[in-house]
């Protein structure tokens, strides 16, 4: 039986405050998941262009579930599935923004730019996506200053837009269209790969579906409550997630 393991990607296998991010053990112990015949990847909300050079070298991942599963990607950076936001939408969401005070990114060809100018200054600035290169618009980010202003913006942004899906990550927030999700990039890859058993972990509330979508799920000793609720099992590292799966018959 091939197994399939789906990470997320910061704060997950990618460790920020560490040096370096992604930990030797944790690299050794995804080879040896793949050595044994199973698939590794990622499922986060970055674009496939803030994935690839953090993981060059270090590991190779068998598939990308990238912007909350608005992008797809085999291990070769083929893109298998595109899910869009209309322009027209995805502006008046940044207009929206603009009313509220929040600074916002969007991915366009899997590419971020900036609508805000006092953000990610190595980013290209346009201020509504409009104004941006040809290409599909996958997804918006809005980068708010509490969990607490997230989670508000978060509610309005889903009664707003009912044609669009937002995502809370602590104090930002990822939009996608409709039925995109962690979760429905798992269901996607299921059908490629009929028959395999799918372990998830995550360690934010936008790994929900993720770990709901997953056959066996973990997260982390100190991950907020709905995660520890929803998970078969919690760990300290990732490492310790994939030695179990490799147990798991």
């Amino acid at each position: 039986m091939t197994k399939l393991f789906a990470s997320d990607f910061d704060g997950t296998l990618f460790m920020h405050r560490r040096k370096p991010p992604i930990a030797q053990e944790t690299a050794d112990a995804v080879r040896k998941f793949q050595d044994e015949g199973n698939l590794f990847g990622l499922c986060t909300g970055r674009p496939l262009w803030l994935l690839v050079p953090f993981t060059e070298g270090i590991i190779r991942p068998d598939f990308y579930i990238a912007c909350s599963g608005a992008e797809i990607y085999d291990a070769n950076l083929r893109a298998l599935y595109i899910a869009e936001i209309e322009r027209t939408c995805g502006d008046a969401v940044l207009r929206y923004a603009e009313t509220c005070g929040v600074p916002a990114t969007f991915v366009i060809s899997g590419r971020m730019m900036r609508c805000s100018r006092d953000i990610f200054a190595g980013l290209d600035y346009h201020r509504y996506t409009a104004e941006a290169p040809e290409g599909a618009l996958t997804q918006i980010s809005l980068h708010c200053r509490t969990a607490e202003d997230a989670a508000s913006v978060t509610a309005e942004i889903n009664w707003l837009f009912p044609v669009l899906q937002a995502f809370q990550n602590v104090r930002d927030i990822d939009i996608v269209a409709k039925g995109c999700s962690k979760g429905s990039g798992i269901a996607f890859l299921r059908n490629l790969y009929p028959g395999a058993r799918v372990y998830g972990i995550g360690d934010s509330l936008n790994d929900l579906p993720l770990l709901q979508a997953a056959d066996k799920a973990y997260t982390f000793t100190n991950a907020p409550q709905a995660l520890r609720d929803e998970a078969d099992r919690t760990v300290d590292e990732i490492c310790e997630a994939l030695a179990d799966s490799l147990r798991d018959s």
